[in-house]
């Protein structure tokens, strides 16, 4: 609870991480990301976006429903060619738009533009609404007053991944997968218990889209992860933003071709329920795509190398954003932002490492001298400097501060325009300030459970005696 981070925080996104399809159809063989404690990050951003991930809000309770249609039913054959619901024009791509990149923030009225898909897009929104975790491939907005996944959002996401239609339910091991060229052959070898209505092509932004509503019925044998699997976001060894289908809930899909990695656009109207299309599809008609770019993730680099948070085995493991390379003793879900760089462990605690630029009050820290006068002068952390208990190949300094001390003392580790990326400590927290040719490099060893703070420290001792610099990508 102590990390202003703009990322996804481990708690909610544990069912980012669960949708683990292992899909043939592009080459997936994701991991389940990590199975640390999801209270260890240290973050106030959680993940909440809906339709898609855990969040801290309980989602809708599903309203009650008899039918069980099996698929394909008569209702999920193509029918005749309809007038859309959303007039195609005459939006257009607007590149100077002011850039989405904060998560977990407000949207105001007005134009806005979205990189993060690979392709860009842009919208116009007559109304507040709220984004959520924004990550590579994966672009989450909801209304501001949403109680949850699948309740009032709209998710865009690049798909690397499509479920077993004859077993979305099933765990990623025994997933076969689906050509991501073949939406239509998925809808209609959907297995019974999910219905498929208003089928039809329309236009999206300036590209043509196969629509459909779809609905996992009550009677539908959820899975033991998820109820329902739809598409993976990522492949390698990670996998977050994929989506997943709840029972009870009223969804409706826009499947993009675009080259390999599909653009996927789900609808989910929660406690409204299908009304909310209406004022969806109010947004909807200002979208604007760009010209077409392949998915952001490169699929010959392993995540960490691309700042992504992911799973990372244990060996030495580069970090290019940071500029940081150490050794991992044992298989760490790491965590990443715009250069930080967070070893979570499973008990509520956590080593981050970071080049500090400045402290919490926007002043520069150049040296390591500067670093250690901010860490002093805050008197309520009451740091205090102790006996260098780690080996280092830099000259380094070790601090203590006082237990359940206020977060008032932090830094920042970049200056990165519309991003607040400030470090607070935690409730249990030594800091080591190291000098190297490329920076101030501060380690934090923290944990929010006194019992489980040395183990935080034991590690952090392991990679600081590991750790190199590498320049900054």
């Amino acid at each position: 609870m102590s990390i202003h981070l703009h990322l996804s925080s481990h708690r909610s996104i544990a069912l980012f991480l669960g949708l683990t399809l292992g899909l043939v159809a592009c080459g997936s063989d994701d991991s389940a990301g990590s199975d640390q404690d999801e209270e260890s990050i240290a973050v106030v951003e959680t993940t909440t976006t809906a339709a898609v991930a855990t969040t801290t809000a309980a989602p809708p309770e599903s309203p009650d429903t008899t039918a069980t249609l099996a698929a394909p039913t008569e209702s999920s054959e193509p029918e005749e060619p309809a007038p859309s619901d959303i007039e195609a024009g005459p939006a257009v791509f607007d590149a100077a738009a002011p850039e989405i990149i904060q998560s977990f923030s407000p949207i105001e009225v007005g134009t806005h533009r979205v990189n993060n898909l690979g392709t860009p897009f842009s919208f116009t929104l007559d109304e507040p609404w709220f984004v959520y975790p924004i990550d590579p491939g994966f672009f989450p907005l909801g209304t501001p007053n949403n109680a949850g996944p699948g309740d009032r959002d709209i998710i865009f996401v690049r798909a690397t991944g499509l479920a077993d239609p004859d077993a979305p339910n099933a765990n990623r091991e025994d997933q076969t997968g689906w050509p991501l060229d073949d939406i239509d052959g998925w809808l209609d070898n959907l297995t019974d218990g999910i219905t498929i209505t208003n089928r039809q092509t329309v236009d999206l932004g300036g590209r043509t889209a196969v629509r459909f509503d779809l609905r996992v019925e009550e009677t539908f044998e959820c899975g033991t992860t998820f109820c329902m699997g739809f598409v993976a976001n990522r492949t390698l060894d990670g996998i977050t933003g994929g989506v997943i289908f709840d029972p009870g809930v009223d969804y409706r899909i826009h499947w993009i071709d675009e080259g390999e990695s599909p653009i996927v656009v789900v609808l989910g109207a929660g406690s409204v329920g299908p009304p909310f299309f209406e004022q969806a599809e109010s947004v909807l008609a200002t979208l604007a795509f760009g010209d077409p770019e392949p998915h952001p993730i490169d699929p010959d680099l392993p995540l960490w190398e691309q700042g992504l948070s992911t799973d990372v085995p244990a060996g030495r493991a580069n970090f290019p954003v940071a500029g940081l390379s150490f050794e991992l003793a044992d298989e760490r879900f790491v965590r990443q932002s715009d250069g930080l760089v967070g070893v979570l462990q499973r008990t509520n605690s956590g080593i981050y490492m970071f080049k500090a630029t400045g402290d919490l009050d926007g002043n520069p820290l150049a040296t390591s001298d500067a670093v250690v006068e901010a860490l002093l002068a805050d008197t309520a952390a009451e740091a205090t400097e102790v006996e260098v208990s780690a080996e280092s190949a830099y000259p380094i300094r070790e601090f203590d501060t006082a237990p359940d001390s206020p977060n008032t003392l932090g830094f920042k580790w970049s200056e990165k325009p519309g991003r607040n990326n400030e470090y607070h400590k935690g409730p249990f927290t030594r800091f080591w300030v190291i000098d190297t040719p490329d920076g101030v490099v501060v380690v934090a060893a923290e944990s929010s459970d006194e019992s489980a703070f040395e183990g935080a420290v034991t590690e952090a001792l392991g990679l600081i005696a590991t750790l190199q610099t590498l320049p900054a990508a």
